[in-house]
This record gives structure tokens, C-alpha cells and sequence, in this order.
């Protein structure tokens, strides 16, 4: 606390100088604020230490080393001097990052919690710092890239437009989640009794991670129905009960197949919290089991090749999950899939399912990856990953297991290591489409984690 307050003082003090114009005890004042921010952990205050010691460099006539340091970021966090001076956004501070606006400073850039500019003026209601962030992204989109080359003014508004489409997703993400879900899983690691033998623990605390699942699923559908906005963003929980995925279905339905898409719209059910009417069999009260398959598309625009490969590993995965887990009801099981719980027909629809998946996650039981030779190039599939890792990691609730076809095991899966917000190393099939849906996943992933 010491060290931020001494920081935040020669912060102040070479604001004075400047006032004086006494720029050379300015930038004295500002590298000593920087070497003494280094020694404290709050990326904000080293930011801001940052931002000060660069406008004393553009007072003293260096502006490309200020917009240089303006830009940089902590060698553990992704905090800009523009994030810094959003979270607090002052008077004195929007006037501040107008200068940064000014000259063309990256306004885009979302730091560790994947937050931007941007959404800082949306979850602080904001309507100055937004429109001083509006301008910032409009200056930075028009400066010219690496090939000299600049957008015209409709693409720029076109990307501001989709920004802020983004960005309002992100604050109801963060709403339902921290408000709704969070507290639930925070309650979820409760002791049991001792005595137990190694079986019994397994299973008492699978019942009860049961039952706090279930409370997750309720608590996203009471969200979800008390307000007609995070409706028209996510859709509701969607599953397909085993028996009817091992009984009823013999491949993966082809989304661009009227037929069968109208099969999957009588096989799927939405889930629902009411479960205790009283002509209601005993075990139809108990809570979903919900199974979430994770899997590579094996043909552009289609889920499985024509000997239906994917479906039968999906089957094999399934049955030593079962196998491993005798306690479980089957007829208690179901499981999630994208090309069957994501409308494929109704792009409105469709995007609405895209938007939920992350909280979908959240609401599954275990994740199964299909493995194959490509499948953690693969972008879609290393974001669900990611996130029901995420999950795993930070409440030890939620199940991650791999399915290797060739050995024909089914084993628990290791951590991997993180997705960048570039997506190096992963491919998509349709870049120009899904690439902005998939960063945008990847930094909502990062409101999963246990704060």
C-alpha cells in the first residue's frame, strides 16, 4: 500500500512540474514512479505510472516514445495506460485519455481480464468514457496498417457497430455469470463426513455436485426469463437424452438437410426446472446428468463423413463413461451437442446458441473430447476446452475427459496450455465468419475463472 501511495504521489508531483513547465523534473519525477510501480502487483497503478511518465515524454518533445510506452503492457497482465485511466474514469482522467485518442493510441486492446476500453464505459454506465472510446476506436481503426493501406470510413463504422454489439453481450455474460452462477459454484466445495471409504466419497460428492449443477441450470433460467434482453442475446438450455441419441438417431444429422434438422426438433427437449409434479415417476425428478461432446466437423459444413465415424466414437465415449460410472441412471442422462442443441436452421436462433455457449459449459456435468490427429487445431474445439477447463481448475466441479479412439481409452484430460487472444496455431474453416465469434469466446472464457 505504501509503494502505490509513494507511486501515486511522484505521479502527482510531476504533474505540477509540467504545470510549471519544468519538463526535466517532470520525466525525473515520472522514472522514479516507474521503477517504483515495478515493485507493487496492481497492473493498474503501473499502467497509470506508465501513462504519466509518457506525457512528460510528449511534453518534452518525444511523442513516439510516449505513444510507445502509452502502448506497452505489465510483463504478467495486459493493462494499457487507456484501460488504467477507464477504470476510474474521472473527470480528469476522460481528459486524459482524450489526449491518448488524440494520438492514435490502441483503444482495442482488452487486457487479462478481457476487458477493453469499451467495456469498462458499458459496465460503469458511462456515457462520457464511452463516447471518449468510441473516438478512440475511430481514430485507431482509421490510421494506416503495415502496407500503408487504410479502411474506408463505412468498414470503420461497420466495426465500431459490431464492437459495441460485443460489447453488451460481454456485460450481460459478466451479469449472469457473477450474479447468478458464481455464487453457486463458490458454494459447491463443502467437506464430507470422514470414514468415508474412496467409492463412497466419489459418489456422495458426485450426488452433490449433482444437485449444485442443477442449481446452476435453474438459476440461468430464472436470469434468463426475468429479463427480455438476455433472451434475445442467449438461448436456453438445450439437451438430447441418450436413449434417444443411441436409440432413435443412426448419424449426425446434416444441418443443411430440412429432414433432418425437423427429426432433431422432436428429439430435443429444453430444459426446465420443474421436475416435482406429482404424477411424475421418481427418477424423472432427479436432476440431469448432461454430457457435453466436444468434436472436430469432418466435412466442410457437416458433422460426420458418410460412415458416420464421428457418431459411432461419440457412442463408444459414451458407453465406457457409463461403464465408469455404474451409479448413473441412463435414462437421467443426456447430452449436448452443437449440431443438435444449436438451431442450425434459424440464423437469429443460431447466433443466440453461439452466444450461450460458454454458459452452456458451465451447465454441463463432463465434457468429452473426441480426439483425433486434428482436433486441438482445431479453433471451436480448443475454446471448449478451454472453457471447461477454466471451469475445472478453478471450482472442481465440473469433468474434462478424453476419448482416444485409436486405444479406444477414456481417460481424464490434463490442463493444456492457454488460447492467445490471436488464436495462433488454430484453425478455422470459415475464417471471415467464425473468427470473430471465436476471440470473442476466448476472452469471455476468462469470466469463468474463480476470482
Amino acid at each position: 500500500m505504501t509503494t502505490t501511495w509513494q507511486s501515486t504521489a511522484l505521479d502527482r508531483l510531476m504533474l505540477c512540474h509540467l504545470a510549471l513547465h519544468d519538463v526535466g523534473t517532470a520525466l525525473e519525477y515520472g522514472r522514479r514512479s516507474i521503477a517504483m510501480s515495478t515493485q507493487q502487483p496492481d497492473p493498474t497503478v503501473r499502467a497509470l505510472s506508465r501513462f504519466y511518465y509518457g506525457l512528460a515524454l510528449h511534453h518534452s518533445g518525444r511523442p513516439e516514445e510516449a505513444i510507445e510506452i502509452w502502448q506497452q503492457t505489465g510483463k504478467h497482465d495486459s493493462c494499457t495506460a487507456a484501460i488504467a485511466l477507464s477504470k476510474d474514469p474521472t473527470t480528469e482522467n476522460i481528459e486524459h485519455l482524450r489526449i491518448l485518442a488524440k494520438h492514435e493510441v490502441r483503444f482495442s486492446h482488452h487486457d487479462e481480464y478481457g476487458l477493453s476500453v469499451l467495456d469498462y464505459s458499458f459496465l460503469g454506465d458511462n456515457e462520457r468514457l464511452k463516447t471518449v472510446a468510441i473516438e478512440g476506436l475511430r481514430r485507431e481503426f482509421s490510421h494506416p496498417d503495415d502496407n500503408g493501406l487504410t479502411l474506408e470510413m463505412s468498414r470503420i463504422e461497420e466495426r465500431i457497430a459490431n464492437l459495441l454489439v460485443e460489447t453488451q453481450r460481454r456485460k450481460k455474460y459478466r451479469e449472469t455469470f457473477q450474479l447468478t452462477l458464481r455464487p453457486i459454484l463458490n458454494k459447491l466445495a463443502v467437506s464430507l463426513p470422514l470414514g468415508l471409504s474412496d467409492d463412497e466419497v466419489y459418489i456422495k460428492g458426485h450426488a452433490h455436485r449433482q444437485e449444485g449443477i442443477d442449481s446452476l441450470r435453474q438459476g440461468y433460467l430464472r436470469q434468463r426469463d426475468m429479463s427480455s434482453e438476455t433472451c434475445s442475446l442467449f438461448d436456453r438450455l438445450v439437451m438430447l437424452r441418450y436413449r434417444d441419441f443411441k436409440e432413435e438417431m443412426t448419424r449426425l444429422p446434416r444441418p443443411h438437410s430440412g429432414d433432418d434438422m425437423q427429426e432433431v426438433m422432436h428429439l430435443r427437449r429444453q430444459y426446465s426446472a420443474l421436475r416435482d409434479v406429482t404424477d411424475m415417476k421418481e427418477k424423472d425428478t432427479q436432476p440431469e446428468f448432461l454430457v457435453f461432446l466436444s468434436y472436430r466437423w469432418l466435412g466442410k459444413g457437416s458433422p460426420d463423413d458418410r460412415t458416420n465415424t464421428q457418431y459411432q466414437r461419440m457412442l463408444d465415449a459414451l458407453d465406457l463413461y457409463l461403464r465408469m460410472h455404474p451409479w448413473l441412471d441412463q435414462d437421467r442422462v443426456s447430452v449436448w451437442l452443437d449440431v443438435v442443441c444449436i438451431d442450425q436452421v434459424d440464423l437469429e436462433v443460431k447466433q443466440r446458441g453461439i452466444n450461450a455457449l460458454p454458459l452452456v459449459v458451465a451447465q454441463c456435468n463432463a465434457l468429452i473430447s473426441i480426439l483425433d490427429s486434428e482436433y486441438l487445431s482445431r479453433a471451436w474445439c480448443s475454446v471448449e476446452v478451454l472453457m471447461i477447463q477454466t471451469l475445472r481448475n478453478s471450482y472442481g466441479v465440473h469433468e474434462h475427459w478424453n476419448y482416444d479412439y485409436k486405444t479406444g481409452i477414456l481417460a481424464e484430460a490434463e490442463t493444456i496450455p492457454p488460447i492467445n487472444d490471436d488464436l495462433d496455431g488454430l484453425n478455422l474453416s470459415y475464417p471471415e465468419v467464425d473468427e470473430p465469434t471465436v476471440k470473442f469466446l476466448v476472452r469471455q472464457s476468462r469470466i469463468l475463472a474463480k476470482t
